[in-house]
């Protein structure tokens, strides 16, 4: 609720200076007839006209300057109150980011937890089982150690990762033409699904290819990212296509999976947020942490395949913009 303030307080000083100003040209009126000065005007005593003259001078003159140091005043108190709120709001959003750090730290931690934790009991029971059977003058079979060094090798991935999602990344942009890109993407993308059953389709880049400037591992390393992603969905079909945009260009994954559920779209790019078994949450938020990075963004829809559509948007350079 807002209150106006009255008129006298927000002219206390002019009205006070006006008064005062008044009564000093009383004042002065006084000492004129007191000391007997004849002031005459065309013959006719004007003595209470100059009085009048110099009391409503004085008083005008008064009331002007209240006027300014009241305007002068109100000035000094908003400013005043507006470095009072920038202040305040500067606390607060300080301690909102403190409260982010230690929830995003909260979560982190978490997630570390749980990915060390999972492997160390297997790895534990197994080496407690191993005891056992050596006790029991029982030979180890290869298949208990080999269990071991598979915990072991996820316990070293999951640390990776997280070192990789905490490591702060430097990109190394450089110009190259979106025609190599896109034939090096694809080259990296069949490679990557020689061993599995999943086809893949690549359209053909458009002509004249756009040049680009950015840091070409860091983008195959989130488009082989999602490939694999795909493929691990169960997905056989998955198609990469690229588009150029004005100002920008992105590169699009879309397979024929289950997808991703529009309530879950944004929760997949959360620290150790996954609905694998094997998988350490990891992934798509090093992905967008990578796009982010280079100034673009990594977004997911529904593709035309019935599975999930993955987008990689890049900037481009304003040279390249012209070409």
């Amino acid at each position: 609720m807002t209150v106006n303030p009255s008129l006298w307080s927000r002219y206390r000083l002019s009205m006070q200076l006006g008064v005062a100003g008044l009564i000093l040209g009383v004042i002065d009126l006084g000492f004129f007839v007191a000391f007997g000065f004849d002031i005459t005007v065309s013959g006719h005593d004007g003595t209470l006209i100059f009085g009048l003259y110099l009391s409503l001078t004085f008083g005008i003159l008064g009331a002007f300057a209240g006027v300014l140091f009241d305007q002068r005043r109100r000035e000094l108190e908003h400013a005043q109150v507006r470095e009072a709120n920038l202040s305040l709001r500067n606390t607060m959003q300080q301690k909102i980011n403190q409260t982010e750090k230690l929830a995003a730290l909260g979560q982190i931690a978490a997630g570390v937890a749980h990915e060390v934790r999972n492997p160390l009991a297997i790895i534990r029971c197994q080496v407690q089982n191993l005891a056992e059977d050596v006790a029991e003058g029982i030979q180890p079979k290869h298949t208990d150690f080999d269990d071991i060094l598979t915990e072991i090798d996820r316990l070293g991935r999951a640390v990776e990762a997280i070192l990789g999602f905490a490591r702060p990344l430097q990109p190394q942009p450089r110009r190259l033409n979106a025609a190599a890109l896109w034939r090096q993407i694809n080259q990296l993308a069949r490679a990557a699904l020689a061993e599995s059953d999943a086809t893949l389709d690549c359209d053909p880049l458009q002509e004249p290819a756009p040049t680009l400037e950015l840091d070409p591992d860091l983008t195959c390393q989130i488009v082989l990212g999602l490939v694999g992603n795909a493929v691990q969905t169960q997905a056989d079909r998955l198609r990469l296509s690229c588009r150029e945009d004005s100002g920008t260009w992105s590169v699009s994954v879309a397979d024929n999976g289950p997808g991703v559920p529009a309530a879950a779209r944004e929760k997949i790019f959360e620290p150790f947020y996954t609905t694998r078994t094997d998988g350490h949450g990891l992934g798509l938020a090093i992905a967008r942490q990578i796009a982010r990075a280079q100034g673009g963004r990594l977004d997911v829809g529904e593709a035309d395949l019935g599975g999930a559509l993955f987008t990689l948007t890049l900037p481009r350079t304003k040279e390249a913009d012209g070409a």
